[in-house]
């Protein structure tokens, strides 16, 4: 459950990665699209297999976790995640 930030992170690094150095590898932008694609996928199987073994009651079952991105003054801002039945099926 740990790694599920990886699942969003990926496509967005390689997206920045092909939209900077894209047009002079271009053999290597569709490797690097595919590979990241491939990776989040697997390791939301990974996730998906960690998620269904928790033990929590039977109809529902969420894990979340959040760290401070940035601290401004007075406010603090957050960055997280939650993974319940939904957006576990919108990572797949």
């Amino acid at each position: 459950m740990e790694w599920a930030w990886l699942i969003p992170s990926l496509p967005a690094i390689a997206f920045f990665f092909l939209a900077t150095a894209g047009r002079r590898l271009p053999n290597w932008s569709a490797l690097a699209a595919t590979g990241t694609m491939a990776a989040g996928f697997i390791i939301f199987w990974f996730v998906l297999a960690d998620w269904s073994s928790m033990e929590s009651l039977p109809e529902i079952k969420a894990f979340g976790f959040s760290i401070d991105w940035m601290k401004a003054g007075g406010s603090t801002f957050t960055w997280g995640m939650v993974i319940d039945p939904i957006s576990l099926v919108m990572l797949g």
